[in-house]
């Protein structure tokens, strides 16, 4: 079947997030779906859009750096079916609400969406939502405890900052928020997300330490790293040349006989 592009008719965040919570448990309503979701994996529904829009934090230019990701496709490796790429030096997203700068590293390997299958259905993999996937990539691969929920809210504002339209920032949120908690921290996948930058050929495993948490610096204004070369600062002080390394063990010498 061709995947649907374009703008989404007809689908509603609930019808969403009914199908993928009846694919999380085989639960016979939404309502039932929902709470034992819940139940079993401690995850709750987002609110689904009313009329009135609540009063949001005004949104800035978007708070990455301007020149966009850099990376290259690879041709002959894919992560779960879907095709992958690899980043060409490391890249950095400041949050504006709390001025978290997030650094995702040379060498990650993202399929740009950390949604469940169903959803994935309905999105282009390499739409307007691209980087903010990217970063809510790599905040589900370093998985920081109890930080699902905060991760998919950054998710959420990076899509409006690159002016993803409202309804399907709406569904693609719903999907992470129901359907992505199995996927968050999830055991193995750290070390299937790095390759070499200069090659495009992945690693056996992650060439750093996995970091407590993704963010690497706070700052009080993100729009500030705009000014001067805010964003190589960033990178010379916190690059991931410089990040600890995962020791591999020599293999102890062979006696001549």
């Amino acid at each position: 079947m061709k995947r649907r592009r374009g703008p989404i008719c007809g689908i509603t965040v609930g019808t969403i997030v009914a199908m993928i919570t009846a694919s999380h448990g085989g639960a016979q309503s939404l309502g039932d779906a929902l709470a034992k979701l819940q139940r079993d994996n401690g995850a709750v529904a987002p609110p689904l859009p009313s009329p009135a829009k609540p009063a949001m934090i005004p949104i800035p230019e978007p708070q990455g750096e301007q020149r966009g990701i850099r990376m290259a496709l690879i041709r002959s490796y894919t992560i779960e079916g879907r095709r992958v790429a690899i980043l060409s030096e490391d890249w950095i997203y400041c949050y504006p609400p709390t001025g978290e700068v997030i650094l995702v590293p040379k060498g990650y390997m993202t399929d740009f969406a950390s949604i469940p299958a169903v959803a994935e259905f309905f999105f282009d993999s390499f739409g307007k939502h691209a980087e903010a996937a990217v970063v809510h990539d790599w905040l589900y691969a370093v998985g920081a405890p109890g930080q699902k929920s905060k991760a998919d809210s950054i998710f959420r504002f990076a899509m409006e900052e690159q002016g993803v339209p409202a309804r399907d920032r709406d569904l693609m949120y719903a999907a992470v928020s129901v359907g992505g908690t199995n996927a968050y921290g999830r055991a193995g996948e750290w070390d299937r997300r790095f390759g070499d930058p200069d090659t495009g050929r992945p690693l056996p495993r992650s060439p750093f330490v996995k970091p407590a948490t993704p963010v690497v610096q706070t700052v009080s204004d993100c729009a500030a790293l705009d000014a001067g070369a805010g964003w190589d600062i960033v990178r010379v002080a916190f690059g991931s040349d410089a990040w600890p390394k995962v020791r591999t063990e020599a293999r102890p010498k062979q006696r001549a006989r």
